[in-house]
């Protein structure tokens, strides 16, 4: 990739103090995310990767605690910043999207009022603006007769539709980082591949970059420009995706390729 640095991570640990000592899920983390890429952030369950993702956004909660490390934005250090200047980077430049979009939605508001509420929870704009970007995003992402599903319930909305929902909501503010969690975890194939490819396609039209958190190396292989592998809260191999498919170096890469490619009846080669 050639493009600038637009997140750079130096040195990051995030600890969780539990009955049987203190945990460190993010343990001397360092990475930079380039302005247009794709990173694919992988790793066996447990690796520390969602609670990585939480911690770029200063989104952790007690027990847990990020007690060293930086993470830079823009000349600004994200760990640094007050409740005020974190609320005004969380959705509108850094968005989130989770596993679970029905938890993200709220189930007594119609659709249409949260995307809007979200569009100017971060810009002054009227309410009539801010349904009519409402409107533009349920199409952006590809949700079929949107005016009538603005006007629906989260219960009404299949869970592909809910996670588009769950998607226009992160983009609603133009952010340039897109970080998503599992995004299709739970779907059918069908509306993964959907999912995916829509993901893709924002982040190359809008100059942004993304952040995918997966279990999954077909979806790295596929939509993503570099991968990070993460193992007992270290990132122990960076690489290019064709080079790490061709050519892994940790033994914990290798066998999460051996891993997956069990899966589907084949050999590392």
């Amino acid at each position: 990739m050639n493009g600038k640095p637009l997140l750079e991570v130096q040195g990051l640990v995030t600890e969780f103090a539990t009955f049987d000592g203190v945990r460190r899920p993010v343990d001397g983390v360092d990475f930079v995310i380039q302005e247009g890429e794709t990173v694919g952030l992988v790793g066996e369950t447990g690796a520390g990767k969602t609670v990585l993702a939480r911690s770029l956004i200063k989104h952790i909660k007690p027990p847990g605690q990020i007690v060293a490390g930086t993470v830079l934005y823009g000349g600004r250090d994200i760990l640094q910043e007050d409740d005020r200047g974190i609320r005004a980077i969380r959705g509108k430049e850094i968005a989130w999207v989770g596993s679970n979009p029905r938890g993200a939605l709220n189930p007594v508001q119609r659709v249409g009022d949260q995307l809007a509420d979200v569009v100017q929870s971060h810009s002054s704009v009227k309410r009539s603006d801010a349904i009519a970007r409402a409107l533009g995003l349920m199409r952006m992402v590809g949700i079929p007769d949107p005016l009538r599903r603005m006007r629906a319930y989260p219960h009404e909305l299949s869970g592909g539709m809910a996670q588009r929902v769950v998607i226009a909501m992160a983009l609603a503010n133009e952010p340039r980082l897109l970080m998503a969690d599992e995004p299709t975890f739970g779907l059918d194939v069908t509306i993964q591949i959907q999912i995916l490819d829509l993901i893709k396609d924002l982040v190359k039209r809008t100059s942004a970059a993304a952040l995918l958190v997966t279990r999954d190396l077909a979806v790295v292989a596929h939509y993503c420009d570099t991968v990070f592998v993460m193992q007992k809260g270290k990132i122990v191999e960076k690489a290019p995706v064709r080079e790490f498919f061709s050519g892994a170096q940790h033994p914990h890469s290798l066998a999460l390729l051996k891993a997956a490619f069990a899966a589907r009846g084949e050999e590392v080669a």
